[in-house]
């Protein structure tokens, strides 16, 4: 009996170093929170008395209160730790020169991103204990590359299209023949993938200004891709037009695979993704297998 008190006592010892260990995870997280907003409202003010702005503005903490997202905001896709945004009545040019942000027009709004990128970690135990034992500079790399779908994409094709995840890497190496079953498992498995890819690849190239610049002047863009199957690397393309280029309403695209499933769920997505952000979408599919490079250049002719 008194053995077994003192390994109960012993366990009993380690929960509570443990719990103790966590809750100051948790409590040297929230004032470091505390304080990289105080620091970032401080210089956001001092650009903003630079560039003679003088409406309030708000910093939205997408780490912690993601949950508690401003309906305007639900469409964009949360890459980094804050947003700021303030109304849409100042010198846009000027607040993007003194920033060194690209800001972008959202209905009544103005916004840019602030600090590092982000992605979804899980908020278990076992998941905070792990992050307080890396470095920020590796923190940081993992969380530059690390992307995930965002809720609506996530939502329709796992509940409304009803795809699954299953991976099998010698089975998809070739995916001509799929049938619509294996399609669905293929839109669950790496379709994701893809997506991520292409977000995290477009997300870099949008943020130099000379793109930009070019993309301000559009209102209406064309996109071909060629294999494009499921689309997944055309809607994280797209996703990332409409983080940075809202005000493009049209985009043509055409699409070319040899595979009808597949193309059926791009235009399925496509749509969706149309009503989601409001941009008028024409696609243009073409069901075609091609056997070698020089068939595509002869049907191209």
């Amino acid at each position: 009996m008194y053995e077994i008190n003192m390994i109960r006592n012993k366990e009993i010892r380690m929960l509570k170093m443990v719990l103790s260990r966590i809750f100051s995870i948790f409590i040297n997280n929230s004032k470091y929170c505390i304080k990289m907003k105080e620091s970032l409202e401080e210089h956001i003010k001092n650009i903003f008395s630079s560039c003679d702005i003088n409406v309030p503005f708000t910093i939205f903490d997408c780490v912690n209160m993601r949950n508690n997202i401003p309906e305007w905001l639900s469409s964009i896709q949360l890459t980094h730790e804050y947003i700021a945004y303030c109304s849409k009545n100042i010198d846009v040019q000027k607040l993007q020169t003194f920033s060194g942000k690209i800001v972008n027009e959202l209905e009544s709004y103005v916004y840019w991103f602030e600090g590092e990128r982000i992605t979804n970690i899980e908020d278990d135990i076992l998941s905070s204990l792990h992050e307080s034992q890396l470095t920020i500079e590796s923190k940081i790399e993992y969380l530059k590359t690390a992307t995930s779908l965002p809720h609506w994409l996530d939502e329709y094709i796992y509940k409304e299209l009803e795809a699954k995840y299953s991976p099998d890497f010698v089975k998809f190496e070739y995916n001509l023949n799929l049938n619509l079953d294996e399609s669905l498992i293929y839109l669950g498995t790496y379709f994701p993938r893809s997506y991520g890819e292409s977000f995290c690849i477009f997300d870099n190239i949008f943020q130099n200004n000379v793109y930009h610049t070019i993309l301000l002047q559009k209102k209406e863009i064309y996109i071909l891709t060629v294999g494009c199957g499921s689309g997944g690397d055309v809607i994280g393309l797209i996703t990332n037009i409409y983080k940075y280029h809202p005000h493009i309403s049209h985009i043509n695209i055409w699409a070319i695979d040899g595979n009808d499933k597949a193309l059926a769920i791009f235009d399925k997505i496509s749509e969706k993704l149309a009503l989601t952000y409001n941009v008028v979408i024409k696609s243009h599919l073409i069901n075609q297998a091609f056997e070698t490079i020089n068939s595509i250049c002869m049907s191209a002719n």
